[in-house]
């Protein structure tokens, strides 16, 4: 090969590679654009020593922005609460660096994606499928509640439940992901508004408190979804007019007409307005007319 030849060659390959990033335990390059998360953007990454596919969250830090020291803490608080987590139906964190004023979170890659873009691709799902998935995120969800302390989720839809493969390979599976408004909680109480407003439980909404019930509200919408491929409550013209129907009309999200008793029972349980009339994430495991769904 001529030297030019040569230098072409290098110059192509150099354009076609993408720069590799050095973190403190391992060596990677960015990949496609999977999203964006509550904290950042999220982009499929290489392990270029072993191989292995994850996610990477890429939250850009300035550190001379005196605003962004809540933004901080939220990041070290997510990061906190994902390396303690270890549960089949939680995306599991494999690590974090800081690289040029980025900071980089590394996730399991889930190859289905979002539960969302799953519905929004197929389209509602058959109540074996609303069986199947929300069974993945009940157990996810009791294994949060009863962490010492609590963790509160905080912002459970179908854009944070992520589809992969379950460990034994075979079909898809829900796991719960993005962490990004979670709180440990030793009061089970909190006064901040988090999440998303269609998913949002009444005493979210009205601020007055809340707790773990909060969570099993936002799981009964996430049903609701999964059995419509639609929002929970339909559309508003207006986050307001959202907030007022949720907060203060004394309704509940409409149930799809498809549901079966037993189903349409199961979820209507998950979505009292009063927190304490809710079930806990146990009962819902044992509930009979659940279990045999499907």
């Amino acid at each position: 090969m001529s030297e030019a030849n040569l230098h072409a060659s290098q110059w192509l390959e150099t354009m076609s590679s993408p720069a590799a990033m050095q973190g403190t335990n391992m060596k990677w390059v960015r990949g496609e654009s999977l999203g964006r998360g509550t904290l950042g953007n999220v982009f499929q990454a290489l392990d270029q020593e072993t191989g292995q596919l994850f996610a990477v969250k890429e939250v850009l830090i300035n550190t001379s922005d005196a605003a962004d020291v809540q933004f901080k803490h939220a990041l070290e608080n997510e990061i906190q609460i994902c390396s303690a987590l270890k549960h089949p139906s939680i995306v599991t964190y494999l690590g974090h660096d800081s690289i040029d004023g980025c900071l980089y979170i590394y996730m399991e890659y889930m190859i289905g994606g979002s539960m969302a873009s799953v519905l929004h691709q197929f389209g509602a799902f058959e109540e074996s499928l609303v069986s199947k998935y929300a069974r993945d995120m009940l157990e996810g969800l009791a294994y949060l509640h009863t962490q010492d302390p609590p963790v509160l989720h905080r912002d459970i839809k179908s854009a944070n439940v992520l589809m992969g493969h379950s460990a034994d390979g075979g079909e898809l599976c829900a796991k719960l992901a993005d962490f990004g408004c979670s709180k440990r909680n030793e009061v089970t109480l909190s006064h901040t508004i988090k999440g998303s407003i269609p998913w949002m439980a009444p005493e979210v909404v009205k601020n007055v408190g809340y707790g773990r019930m909060a969570d099993i509200w936002s799981f009964g919408c996430v049903i609701i979804e999964m059995g419509t491929a639609q929002t929970p409550w339909g559309k508003f013209d207006n986050p307001m007019a959202a907030m007022y129907k949720i907060g203060m009309s004394g309704e509940t999200p409409p149930l799809p007409t498809s549901f079966s008793p037993s189903c349409a029972d199961f979820t209507q349980r998950c979505l009292q307005r009063e927190p304490t009339d809710r079930p806990a994430c146990h009962w819902g495991l044992g509930f009979r007319g659940f279990r045999n769904l499907g």
